[in-house]
């Protein structure tokens, strides 16, 4: 247990950090081909207004997060970066991004290419993506931190059980939506399929060794898995045995593999486990998105109307638990069983939600900024991933630290707590 006085200076530190800017350190080197030698004045003008340009691409970046880009920098940086210019000609620059001589990333600037700004975009959110792990890694920031940066789809976040490892899908660099694996501890990025497939829904087994994802491989919506030590993928047939139905929103936990199926306009709910596939529930409306909660299974489901429901299948019934006249789905538990996440559109925009098990309190969780939000999933107790659809541009992964909400929901526990003991001495009076 760590003493108050350690806790004390932390929090002091925190305070410090969330107060200013955080100051990042970008240094520049510069090298020049043998072209550039003869012309080192036009080329280091090049240069000049390049370096120029990315300063302040960065720092328009890191404005909301609060990050300060800096060449010059008096004092310790929260971090800092090494970027190599070398000029080949008048024409081509190789840039090379570095963290302490780990290589983030290389683009070729060429300047007769009209994409050229976009593609540099993506080169400086290496430096930015690099930041945001740092700081999810070391807990340095306060409710909303952005985690991806690429002008690519970034979507569908889940964590492996020991928060070691977060899988999502994403189409940056092939422009296929390819599932990925981030390392939250030594911040790599491992790009797992390669096909023309689109995949979604990606999902850890208990064990962490594998993930379980939807795709089109076959054809059509069928389940796959790939295991990270061979990254070798492979169809799960027995999920369905004759190929003709439409698999969708896998989920695995130590009870089995959960996954909604349609075939032939029928849709239901089933359960793989041990080699054996139980079909659990079945309707003639979609429903999707299943996983184990409470003796169990927590699912959405489209109403007569038109719009989705969260239900509770328990005893072979499907039994409203998040259900208004809007659009609920979503949802997922978090491991300690307290907070209830889920999806709704009760204020207009999707929103995300968190239920207090304990109190039954509703909080509200906005997105960022003008957008949407889809697709949360609980990093551990205190913080939740989400996909953030902000308008007119490509979503991106963001986390939500809602300590804020953990401590009005236990003051809350505790208003409740006398309320009751109050009225249970009220009781024992008026029995008298």
């Amino acid at each position: 247990m760590r003493s108050p006085l350690i806790i004390f200076f932390h929090i002091l530190l925190l305070s410090i950090l969330f107060s200013e800017p955080l100051k990042i350190k970008v240094v520049f080197n510069r090298h020049y081909g043998e072209i550039c030698a003869f012309l080192k004045s036009e080329c280091s003008e090049i240069l000049d207004e390049l370096e120029n340009r990315m300063i302040h691409d960065l720092n328009e970046l890191g404005k909301r997060e609060k990050l300060s880009f800096l060449t010059t920098l008096s004092g310790q940086p929260y971090t800092s970066f090494q970027i190599t210019m070398r000029m080949e000609n008048l024409n081509e620059i190789l840039l090379s991004a570095y963290q302490y001589k780990e290589n983030l990333g290389f683009l070729r600037f060429v300047k007769s290419d009209e994409k050229r700004f976009d593609k540099l975009k993506d080169f400086e959110s290496s430096l930015m993506e690099r930041i945001a792990l740092i700081r999810l890694k070391f807990g340095d920031y306060d409710g909303y931190l952005r985690l991806t940066y690429r002008s690519s789809v970034d979507e569908y976040p889940w964590f492996s059980k020991d928060r070691r490892f977060m899988c999502f899908i994403s189409d940056r660099g092939t422009g296929n939506r390819d599932l990925h694996i981030l390392d939250l501890e030594n911040f790599g990025i491992l790009r797992l399929t390669t096909t023309k497939s689109s995949e979604y829904f990606p999902r850890f087994s208990p064990d962490g060794k594998t993930v379980i994802f939807q795709s089109t491989k076959t054809g059509r919506w069928s389940i796959w898995m790939v295991d990270l030590d061979r990254f070798e993928g492979s169809y799960l047939k027995s999920l369905n045995p004759d190929g003709k139905g439409n698999l969708y929103t896998p989920f695995w936990d130590e009870s089995g593999i959960y996954f909604s199926m349609e075939k032939n306009g029928e849709y239901g709910i089933y359960l793989f486990k041990d080699g054996i596939l139980e079909k659990l529930f079945s309707r003639n409306v979609e429903m999707f998105s299943p996983f184990h909660f409470d003796n169990g299974i927590l699912f959405t489901m489209v109403k007569p109307k038109g719009d989705t429901g969260i239900f509770l299948l328990k005893d072979g019934k499907a039994i409203p638990f998040e259900d208004t006249p809007f659009n609920e789905f979503d949802p997922i538990t978090s491991e300690d069983g307290r907070w209830f996440a889920f999806v709704s559109n009760r204020e207009g925009k999707f929103f995300l939600w968190l239920r207090s098990m304990i109190t039954g309190k509703l909080y509200e969780i906005p997105p960022p900024s003008d957008g949407d939000i889809f697709y949360p999933s609980f990093m551990n107790d205190e913080n939740i991933a989400f996909t953030f659809y902000p308008t007119g541009k490509e979503p991106d992964i963001w986390i939500y630290n809602f300590r804020s909400i953990i401590e009005m929901d236990g003051k809350f526990e505790k208003f409740l707590r006398v309320l009751e003991n109050l009225k249970s001495l009220f009781n024992e009076e008026a029995m008298k």
